[in-house]
């Protein structure tokens, strides 16, 4: 039963954490575009 609740809770959080990877990734990428954009224009 705990095995089982703990199992469920691991793919929950792994589901979630890659949510959040690729959530900072694309504002990690996006800022980076912007400050390219922002120097290219100085």
């Amino acid at each position: 039963m705990f095995f089982i609740v703990f199992k469920s809770l691991s793919i929950k959080t792994r589901i979630l954490y890659d949510k959040i990877r690729v959530f900072y990734i694309f504002i990690v990428q996006f800022l980076h575009f912007r400050f390219s954009i922002h120097y290219f224009l100085l």
